[in-house]
């Protein structure tokens, strides 16, 4: 059962409560519990390596409090909050996953609801009430609601846009005719009348809802997620030694619904070759709606009902482990790893301390520019071996001469004797973009403009500088992290061919209809790695 439901910022100050059971703890109280529990939690204590690492920083955390009382937290990175539910009695290892997903979907709630892209703690502060009414109507004697949890539902009982004097008004108005006219008809049942459900189309739509325009926006998404390795010094994707560790495109299809009546809305989408490993689709789409054209074997066709305002309809997953039947079929991997193609070279120059590295930004003519480019450079001592290398290493190249044992153990322990080695890692030059240090002496960064243009070879080159002449450690360029986005197009090459109202759509007062289609695409990690150092 679900007792309370706390959202706080990330100092754990409180934002907003509620209780859903009379025995529920009010935040204050809650906290003082978890500091008598974990003491170092408020970070008073300068000894933070006792503190309890169940509330580090990580999105999804839970603890016991009692018996038969757990805490859930989810932290939200697109709001910067914290968002806490209590529940009592014992979960099993399935059921856990329960209150994670729903303090998900409360957040996705309340910024469909109040149709923002980012949740503010004035807005919160502001719209207590409303927040509240929309617990009550989430939840129903600590236990989520069933078939009304829907967006649209949401947004008309709980209106945002009008005056809640005016909506309590009118329910105690509609409450007095309902009462009148259930004694005239001298019946036991004084609400029999009120249906709830005659003005639903279907669960997630509100029958022959009216708009002054009719407007259909399609955002569709994609985040690339890829590690790459080559045995060669020299590393960059054109290698034969080249090949992907693991990679996956995770994409997602957002839509904007401003139509009038009770549309059926029909999506063509070329395929580019690509087969989706496993789809998610929102109910508004029937499987049996979701089919290749009958014309075009690498078109799909989908079929659907939209729900009224912002909604996710369907996300997807590509799997770029690919074999050499997909090699052949799809021209390769790498016009699916985005337009910027990275390589890097270390060990050249007179005293083989400086290393170089080039970005080809590959031409397009859907994309102007990338946005926010930055690569992340990351040395490692010369004996020791990439994390991911050594634990895949087999036993006999675990116990080669040249591996330094001592250091690996050192690697694991985030880099702590890296900071003995005296050098520091300077830049020489570079083409564009600026460079900077890290707080930790292996690490630095090369990083662009917010926008850059498409069609250029940036290349930065730099060296290692030692204090000793002949260092007892040598620093190599280990791996490189590549993060941007860009927008116009896929890195997979879908896209959506046609976007057509089938039926039930009704004229809108003003302008016809419009569509807007957008493409975009964000390389959360691309990592180029040399498998041994």
């Amino acid at each position: 059962m679900y007792i309370s439901i706390y959202i706080t910022d990330i100092n754990n100050v409180l934002v907003f409560e509620q209780l859903l059971n009379p025995v529920a703890p009010s935040f204050n109280e809650l906290w003082s519990k978890l500091q008598n529990l974990y003491p170092d939690i408020s970070g008073d204590n300068n000894d933070k390596a006792t503190c309890s690492s169940i509330f580090s920083n990580d999105k999804y955390i839970n603890c016991r409090l009692g018996k038969n009382l757990e805490l859930y937290r989810y932290c939200s990175n697109v709001n910067k909050l914290y968002f806490w539910c209590l529940v009592s009695g014992r979960l099993n290892s399935k059921e856990q996953l329960y209150p994670f997903v729903i303090m998900e979907e409360l957040e996705q709630s309340l910024m469909t609801y109040f149709e923002k892209e980012e949740l503010t703690i004035t807005k919160l502060v502001n719209n207590y009430d409303r927040i509240s009414l929309i617990l009550y109507w989430l939840f129903d004697g600590g236990e989520p609601t069933v078939g009304k949890r829907y967006n649209n539902w949401i947004k008309h009982n709980i209106p945002s846009k009008y005056d809640f004097s005016k909506v309590i008004n009118n329910t105690a108005h509609n409450i007095q005719i309902a009462l009148q006219k259930s004694q005239k008809q001298q019946s036991n049942f004084p609400y029999q009348d009120m249906n709830f459900d005659s003005n639903v189309a279907v669960p997630w739509r509100m029958r022959n809802v009216d708009h002054v325009n009719n407007e259909l926006y399609l955002d569709l998404v994609e985040s690339i997620h890829v590690v790459l390795e080559t045995k060669k010094r020299k590393s960059s994707y054109a290698n034969s030694t080249m090949k992907i560790v693991t990679g996956n495109i995770i994409g997602k299809a957002l839509v904007k619904s401003v139509l009038n009546g009770n549309p059926i809305v029909e999506m063509k989408i070329d395929m580019a070759g690509n087969d989706l490993e496993s789809i998610f689709l929102h109910e508004c789409v029937k499987s049996k709606d979701v089919d290749k054209d009958q014309e075009f074997e690498n078109t799909k066709l989908i079929k659907f009902l939209p729900p009224d305002g912002s909604f996710k309809l369907f996300d997807y997953n590509i799997n770029l482990n690919t074999t050499e039947n997909t090699k052949k079929e799809f021209n390769a991997f790498n016009n699916r790893l985005g337009l910027v193609t990275a390589s890097f070279e270390d060990g050249i120059g007179m005293k083989n301390d400086e290393f170089q590295l080039t970005l080809n930004i590959s031409n397009s003519t859907k994309v102007q520019s990338i946005q926010n480019l930055q690569i992340e450079i990351i040395f490692l001592p010369k004996f020791q071996r990439s994390e991911e290398d050594l634990f895949n290493s087999s036993k006999n190249e675990a116990n080669d001469d040249s591996i330094n044992k001592e250091g690996i153990n050192n690697l694991s322990k985030n880099n702590s004797d890296l900071g003995k080695v005296d050098y520091k890692i300077k830049m020489l030059r570079s083409s564009h973009g600026r460079f900077e240090n890290s707080l930790s002496p292996n690490k630095c960064s090369w990083i662009f403009d917010k926008e850059t243009n498409v069609g250029i070879t940036p290349v930065l080159t730099g060296c290692v500088e030692y204090t000793d002449k002949n260092p007892n450690k040598k620093m190599i360029l280990s791996h490189i992290l590549l993060n941007y986005s860009y927008n116009g197009e896929l890195a997979s090459g879908m896209k959506i061919q046609s976007l057509e109202i089938q039926s039930g759509l009704k004229a809108g007062k003003g302008k016809s209809l419009f569509k807007g289609v957008k493409y975009s695409t964000t390389i959360e990690e691309l990592k180029l790695r040399s498998r041994k150092i």
